[in-house]
């Protein structure tokens, strides 16, 4: 029912439904690249693409924390990886809403007393310990989310069906301890540029506050997403240099000493360049097609002349 409610494009579309006797169905839009959990490990897809990924369901989770119509927070409880679809267009679209829970939209904190429910792992322990559930635990789950994508790995380890370990405890200490190399996965250190790693890796960590005051917002976390697309889109465009392994030292660092104010003026300069280099071709088209017509023009009365000469002479043998 919420579904119907609430539109977005990055949140799954309920087209249909069946209720009749016992027959209990469902019918969603067509995800054909599946879940993401299958593309953890999928290092065809660049890091831009899994970047792009997490902003988009950042933007799913922005909407319904701050919905703008509707007067109802929704509150997803089950944010994993496996509950992450990518269409054919690989557009990720949030689903599997059974767990979901609705609050009042109007206030900056909306606690809703629950039953620990979710998937172990992407739990937030604080809601789980105290039974209050607030957006901040959808937060701590994307945080998890995120972790995912940078190591490449899910958060839980099962070995012949039975949980092992969970390794969100490890990727925290490790990054306590600045050993994010330990964790990353190898595939991904090689194109990862070190300023978006340090952005990206920086919200991840901090929506994993336990205390759920200090977790960002997820406005925050988008804006901090974009900003790590940013400085990786800018990182590959001045070459493969600057898309290192961060195993080893930087010696000339292109970007490290930014500030976020200047990737966006940054980003608003290679806009201002592209906008440029647009009208730059339009120009030329516009010169082009005066030629054209010019040339067809010329033909045309090139053509007509021959006809005319061509008449005279056959009318004066």
């Amino acid at each position: 029912m919420m579904l119907t409610k609430y539109k977005h494009v990055n949140l799954i579309s309920l087209l249909n439904f069946c209720f009749q006797g016992d027959e209990r169905i469902l019918v969603y839009e067509y995800a054909s690249h599946g879940s993401l959990d299958r593309h953890l490990c999928n290092f065809g897809l660049k890091w831009t693409r899994h970047l792009k990924i997490c902003i988009e369901v950042a933007c799913a989770l922005k909407y319904l924390h701050h919905p703008t119509i509707m007067k109802q927070r929704i509150i997803h409880r089950d944010i994993k990886s496996s509950n992450i679809l990518l269409d054919e267009n690989w557009t990720t679209k949030v689903s599997d809403f059974g767990l979901s829970k609705h609050g009042p939209a109007n206030q900056p904190q909306t606690y809703i007393v629950s039953n620990a429910v979710g998937t172990l792992g992407y739990c937030d322990p604080l809601s789980v310990e105290t039974g209050f559930l607030s957006k901040e635990s959808d937060v701590y789950s994307f945080g998890v989310v995120l972790f995912e994508v940078l190591c490449g790995k899910l958060c839980c380890e099962y070995v012949n069906g039975e949980l092992i370990c969970v390794l969100v405890p490890k990727w925290k200490k490790c990054f306590d301890e600045k050993r994010l190399d330990d964790i990353i996965h190898p595939e991904l250190k090689t194109q990862i540029d070190q300023g978006s790693l340090r952005t990206f890796s920086n919200i991840a960590y901090s929506c994993l506050n336990r205390d759920h005051k200090k977790r960002p917002t997820m406005s925050e976390i988008f804006d901090k997403l974009e900003v790590a697309f940013e400085q990786q889109r800018l990182g590959e465009s001045y070459g493969e240099h600057a898309v290192i392994n961060i195993s080893r030292k930087r010696e000339v660092p292109l970007f490290e000493d930014l500030q976020e104010d200047d990737y966006y003026a940054l980003r608003k300069k290679r806009e201002r360049k592209e906008n440029e280099t647009l009208w730059t071709y339009c120009g030329l088209a516009r010169v082009i097609f005066v030629l054209l017509i010019f040339m067809f023009s010329a033909l045309y009365k090139l053509s007509k002349r021959n006809t005319t000469i061509g008449n005279e002479t056959s009318s004066n043998p």
